[in-house]
């Protein structure tokens, strides 16, 4: 029964957008091309008022989240004072240096240019895993090395749909480079399987400082700390997702309406919001990934 609601809700997710432009007249096939092409819609201006609208909604929906969320009862356990791995050592060096080559233009460098973003999230995610590992003696990596890299190939088919549905409101596009459908195709793919590895990492080492576990399953009873961690999680992923992305060649804009002011990076600071339930969204795909047997 949970596989068909799964199956019911990701074809309703595909499928109401073509059924709304068909109902409206228009073309399906511009929202069909592959690789897509640069959606550049130009939205209504900035208004203050809605960004005051959105702004207090915010404010209202996450106050009280964050309240229950960080109620977390002291903790008895014995704290951890591991050394970082060497695999972590060597994933800081990696990301230091692949952060440098994304934001510069080395003329030993050209071909690679373009394509910094996997590897500089692979050593991100490994960095995570190796600071998790230093604080609570376990990671993900180590604990489940087979459903960790599972959460690579659900990650690339979850992006997937935000980018499908992207191409129906324009609210984001890419700059800086051409490829074929299959060059585009793998790339994007390798790009997108980071997403929920990330934000898994982040959540279990954002839990290192309670070192208590949760499940979505106690927020029934009042215990939202697991909401909190993924929603934070998420957050943090966004602005370092948004800091890396910056001076990249290859990059990431935005044009979203009403609120295009006040950016932190390409992204305007109330979208930030976003990423909160965005994180919520990846920790039930990731927990179907990762739930016990």
């Amino acid at each position: 029964m949970n596989l068909f609601i799964f199956i019911t809700a990701v074809g309703l997710i595909l499928l109401m957008p073509l059924a709304g432009i068909l109902l409206t007249g228009g073309m399906i096939q511009p929202y069909l091309d592959f690789p897509p092409q640069p959606v550049i819609t130009f939205h209504p201006p900035f208004s203050a008022p809605v960004f005051l609208i959105f702004l207090v909604f915010i404010l209202v929906s996450v106050l009280p989240f964050l309240k229950k969320g960080l109620a977390v009862k002291s903790c008895t356990s014995v704290p951890y004072d591991l050394s970082l791995p060497w695999w972590g050592i060597s994933a800081f060096l990696g990301l230091a240096a692949f952060w440098v080559l994304a934001w510069t233009r080395r003329p030993f460098f050209p071909f690679f240019q373009p394509h910094t973003f996997f590897p500089l999230w692979l050593c991100w995610i490994i960095c995570l895993n190796a600071l998790t590992y230093r604080a609570s003696g376990q990671c993900l990596l180590l604990k489940s090395p087979f459903r960790f890299m599972a959460l690579f190939f659900v990650s690339a088919c979850f992006w997937w749909i935000f980018e499908y549905l992207n191409r129906f409101v324009g609210n984001w596009y890419y700059s800086g480079s051409r490829y074929s459908a299959g060059t585009y195709f793998v790339l994007a793919f390798l790009s997108f399987s980071t997403v929920l590895p990330a934000v898994e990492s982040m959540k279990d080492y954002l839990l290192t400082f309670s070192r208590k576990p949760h499940a979505f399953t106690n927020v029934k009873k009042g215990d939202y700390t697991l909401v909190t961690a993924y929603a934070s999680a998420s957050l943090v992923c966004g602005f370092f997702w948004e800091m890396f992305n910056f001076y990249s060649l290859a990059r990431w804009q935005y044009s979203i309406p009403y609120v295009q002011v006040l950016h932190l990076f390409e992204m305007p600071i109330l979208g930030y919001a976003g990423y909160l339930p965005f994180g919520l969204g990846c920790g039930l795909i990731i927990g179907l990934v990762l739930k016990p047997q």
